[in-house]
């Protein structure tokens, strides 16, 4: 039986006018990561803002143990 194990990474949303960014570059995350082993499953954004806009939002990863 394969077991994993799993990472969580949160990245926060800028809010501005008329337009949210996220705070870093997720791409760039998910690429670190990837060289690390890991793999992206997930990406969690919640709508627990203004409006039901994010404020956040979290890279789930997992690799095998």
């Amino acid at each position: 039986m394969k077991k994993y194990e799993y990472e969580r990474i949160h990245v926060e949303i800028k809010a501005g006018f008329l337009e949210n960014k996220l705070k870093d570059d997720y791409f760039e995350i998910i690429q670190r990561e990837a060289a690390l082993g890991w793999r992206l499953v997930d990406i969690f954004s919640p709508g627990v803002g203004c409006y039901g806009a994010s404020s956040w939002v979290d890279l789930i990863f997992e690799r095998e143990c």
